[in-house]
């Protein structure tokens, strides 16, 4: 599915309120990350700005080896799309 079906997808599971359970489950992940962000028009988005160190948690402005960069997506749609991953793997 590309990237533009997904995005689609996820906004019409939000607004269907479809893959609730997904997303409960998922965003218990997304809110204990240091790549979340509360963007004031969007809500909770994962910080593209950012990379992350899935080993040690340790955050950068930069990439460095090792470190993976946040999506930029919004969380709320995002999270209810089932094939959708998190940049960190982990969901």
């Amino acid at each position: 599915m590309s990237i533009i079906n997904k995005v689609a997808q996820g906004f019409f599971n939000e607004l269907m309120n479809k893959e609730a359970e997904t997303h409960t489950k998922r965003m218990i992940h997304c809110k204990q990350c240091k790549l979340l962000y509360n963007d004031s028009l969007f809500g909770e988005t994962c910080n593209s700005e950012l990379y992350v160190n899935p080993e040690t948690n340790e955050v950068s402005t930069t990439d460095k080896p090792g470190f993976k960069n946040g999506c930029g997506c919004i969380l709320r749609s995002k999270t209810r799309v089932p094939d959708a991953h998190c940049p960190l793997g982990k969901w």
